[in-house]
């Protein structure tokens, strides 16, 4: 059955005989048009005018399809970095590159990024946003994310020497936060004790 998906796949613009496919159940059938799905979009090919504010960005391939360039990279796969064109899709949909870094696990994502057109979250360079986040399943596991999305030619190549002063920037800051708040702990304590109460008995309260 596999090869047979696969002949599909592989001559779908000429046709295949569907029926002679089999499926054990409602979810293969769904996984096959869901291959099948992927594969048309691969071939849509955009070639229409992008924004003004966009046109600086693009280059442009034999096609007449606008795209960008990004460092593609996922480090749990064993895959080489390498660069991607990412094509834009439509005139409301824009390109920019990713990267996502968990720093607790060390592993990193680089790729696309497609956005809308009103989306203004990304800046021309990797901005990386570090947050710790609760991880999923667990309330007293925490795990480390930096995320950034940006606009120009691969732009979400950034260096390791780079990635681990944000890290570093991004624990000096959470530190400052914890003893803020330590601080400001120590000071409504001291507020709230009954002033009538001995030196002994606030001491021992604190």
């Amino acid at each position: 059955m596999l090869v047979d998906l696969a002949k599909c796949i592989l001559f779908f613009l000429i046709g295949c005989n569907y029926a002679s496919l089999t499926f054990k159940n409602s979810r293969e059938y769904d996984e096959f048009l869901g291959i099948l799905a992927d594969q048309k979009k691969d071939r849509m090919v955009y070639t229409g005018p992008v924004p003004d504010i966009d046109k600086h960005r693009y280059q442009m391939n034999r096609h007449k399809e606008h795209f960008t360039k990004c460092a593609s990279f996922n480090s749990s796969s064993g895959m080489r970095p390498q660069n991607d064109r990412c094509t834009v899709r439509s005139y409301n949909d824009r390109q920019g590159c990713y990267l996502a870094m968990d720093f607790t696990a060390g592993e990193m994502l680089q790729g696309c990024h497609e956005f809308g057109m009103f989306d203004n979250t990304c800046n021309d360079s990797c901005v990386l946003d570090v947050k710790r986040h609760r991880a999923e399943g667990s309330d007293s596991v925490s795990v480390v994310i930096g995320f950034c999305c940006c606009l120009t030619q691969d732009c979400n190549n950034q260096s390791k020497e780079l990635l681990d002063k944000a890290y570093a920037d991004f624990l000096i800051k959470e530190e400052m936060r914890r003893q803020r708040k330590h601080q400001h702990h120590e000071r409504k304590n001291q507020k709230t004790m009954p002033l009538s109460m001995g030196f002994y008995d606030r001491y021992i309260n604190y």
